[in-house]
């Protein structure tokens, strides 16, 4: 690292999710339903900023945008282990969160931030394993050879191949 290098996170290293798979990290897709101050980009501001903290992330940055007087909301909290975004809908009262980390962070911790802070009548919840098998490949994973009889055809370059999505 150069002296002009800024300090940042240590590289990625797998983390270990339950049944054993690995990833590069936790993304949770959050909804949030019959939920309220959605159309504060300060407000927004500062629940994305409590949200980083409660998860143990490094907050790099923070950017929320207002659509005017009644609309909504889109925020980024850049982290040095991903990113927090929310983006809401206030004449529906439903805001969409994506909390994506990676290494010792834990998105799931910032949820009851954002029942504190949206107060939402319910929060509907996905998680996903990011980078599984990207970073140690897992026994069935597809490498730049598909399997037999794989729909696409090799010569549209139109279609997404594993093989060439790297050379487009």
């Amino acid at each position: 690292m150069s002296p002009h290098t800024p300090p940042g996170p240590p590289p990625v290293t797998p983390a270990p999710f339950p049944g054993g798979e690995q990833g590069a990290g936790t993304h949770i897709l959050a909804d949030l339903v019959g939920a309220s101050r959605l159309d504060d980009p300060a407000h927004a501001e500062t629940v994305l900023r409590d949200c980083a903290q409660a998860a143990g992330a490094l907050l790099l940055y923070v950017h929320v945008h207002h659509f005017g007087r009644g609309g909504g909301v889109s925020g980024v909290a850049v982290l040095a282990e991903s990113h927090i975004s929310v983006h809401s809908w206030p004449e529906y009262q439903f805001a969409a969160v994506d909390l994506f980390m990676c290494g010792a962070a834990e998105p799931n911790k910032a949820i009851p931030v954002l029942q504190a802070g949206f107060q939402p009548e319910r929060i509907i919840a996905q998680e996903l394993v990011r980078g599984r098998g990207a970073l140690i490949p897992t026994p069935g994973d597809y490498g730049p050879e598909l399997p037999a009889g794989w729909p696409l055809d090799p010569a549209d370059p139109l279609s997404l191949q594993a093989a060439d999505l790297t050379e487009r």
